[in-house]
C-alpha cells in the first residue's frame, strides 16, 4: 500500500569538475579563476537551456539536476563542445577540461 503524501522523484544528476585544477591554480590563480568564472556562465546557460537547475558550484565542481537523463546528456555534450571552442583560444597549458558524470537517482 502506497504511503500518502510520499512522492517518488526521478532525477538525473550531472557533476563536473576541472581536470588539473590544482596545477592551473598554482601556475596562475587569477587567470584560472577568471577562466573558470567565464566557463561557469556558459555551463549555467546550457543547464537552463536543457531544463535543468544548477544546484551548486563549489571550487572547481558543479552539480546540476535534471528531470530527464536525456537533457542531462545533451547539456554535457553542448558544454564539452562549447568549452572546446573556448579552449582553442587559450595556450595549451591554460586550457580547462571538464570531467562530467551523470547519475540517475530515485528519491
Amino acid at each position: 500500500m502506497p504511503e500518502e503524501g510520499f512522492k517518488h522523484k526521478l532525477a538525473a544528476i550531472l557533476s563536473a569538475d576541472v581536470v588539473g585544477y590544482s596545477r592551473l591554480m598554482s601556475e596562475d590563480e587569477v587567470a584560472t579563476i577568471r577562466t573558470l568564472s567565464a566557463y561557469r556562465d556558459k555551463i549555467s546557460t546550457h543547464v537552463l537551456e536543457n531544463g535543468g537547475r544548477v544546484v551548486d558550484f563549489i571550487g572547481d565542481n558543479m552539480l546540476a539536476e535534471f528531470s530527464s537523463a536525456l537533457n542531462a546528456v545533451d547539456c554535457a555534450v553542448k558544454t564539452q563542445k562549447t568549452l572546446d571552442q573556448l579552449n582553442a583560444q587559450l595556450d595549451a597549458n591554460r586550457r580547462m577540461h571538464l570531467r562530467i558524470g551523470i547519475d540517475l537517482i530515485e528519491g
